[in-house]
Order: C-alpha cells, then structure tokens, then sequence
C-alpha cells in the first residue's frame, strides 16, 4: 500500500540553466541535482517535524516485540542523515485518508549508498504498523522491508552489547 502526501511537504524550488543535451553527463548531472534537492526537502521537514505528535509516537514506539529499544533508537543508529515527517496521506487504491510517519535514510546497499524511505501508517487506536518503503525510489516488498528492519535491529544489538566494539554496517540487505 503506498500513500501519496497531500500536505506538509516543504518545497525546494532550483533552477538549473543547462542546453538541451542527451548526453550521459548532463543526465548525472541532472539526477544529482535531483538529489541534492530532495536531500534538502528532507532535512527540512526533518526540522519541521522534530517536535510533532504523530513523529515522537513513533519514533519513542517500539516494534517487533522489541520493548527494549525504540524505533528512533534502532533507526537513527544504522541510517546516516535519518529524517522523519509526518503527513496526512491518501491510499491510491483505496482512497482512504491516513495518518503517515516517513522515515528517511542513508544505508549501504550492494556496497554502494542506498536512500531507504520507510512509512508507518498510524491508527486511532495509537498503534502503526511499517508501510510502503523503497531503496532510492524504487518500491520493495514486505519481506524486503522485513529482512532490513531485521538488519537494523541485528546491527543494533551488535553495536550495544556489553563487550561489543565497532558494529559493521556495510553489508545489507
């Protein structure tokens, strides 16, 4: 199920002056540019967001029956440059309004750097469950969603057990 934002998106306007090329360097360049900008957006509903409800729920949350440790906890200890926003979003093949939480991060992914974008979907009862989520806008699966939240909290234990040292983070699912 994948929510598309209504609202509460900050929007970053650049403008970049190039002539009308096919060539593969404007195309990196362009894809680069794209980049950096949702990079940008990022951050700053990240800003934006640090203080709201539906965000702290699920970032002081905890999930996989892991009551020992919060989401918030476990997700901005793997992912570098993790940002979180909250958005009231409607389901495309359902057309029903949900409450959405989207996190944002950096990982390392076939040993180059990934962009993950994980949503939690929120319900009335102050319950969520993990959503849709992509590697660099790509849509993936539950069962790869799963295996990288297993990463996480995997990388999570290593990193934090009595006698550990520095936890390796370069191979993921």
């Amino acid at each position: 199920m994948k929510i598309k934002m209504k609202l509460g998106l900050i929007v970053l306007g650049v403008s970049v002056i190039a002539g009308c090329s096919s060539t593969s360097a404007d195309a990196d360049i362009r894809h680069e540019t794209d980049q950096a900008v949702q990079t940008a957006s990022d951050q700053l509903n990240n800003l934006a967001n640090l203080t709201e409800e539906h965000v702290q729920s699920v970032k002081n949350g905890t999930m996989n029956g892991r009551d020992d440790v919060t989401i918030g906890e476990v997700m901005e200890a793997f992912f570098d440059g993790p940002t979180w926003q909250y958005f009231s979003g409607t389901d495309e093949e359902t057309e029903e309004t949900h409450d959405v939480v989207e996190f944002t991060g950096y990982f390392l992914y076939n040993e180059k750097s990934a962009k993950a974008r994980i949503q939690f979907l929120l319900h009335e009862d102050g319950t969520f469950e993990m959503g849709a989520g992509s590697y660099n806008d790509i849509d993936q699966s539950e069962l790869v969603l799963g295996a990288l939240m297993e990463k996480v909290y995997e990388t999570y234990d290593a990193g934090n057990a009595p006698d550990a040292g520095e936890a390796d983070t370069t191979e993921q699912p």
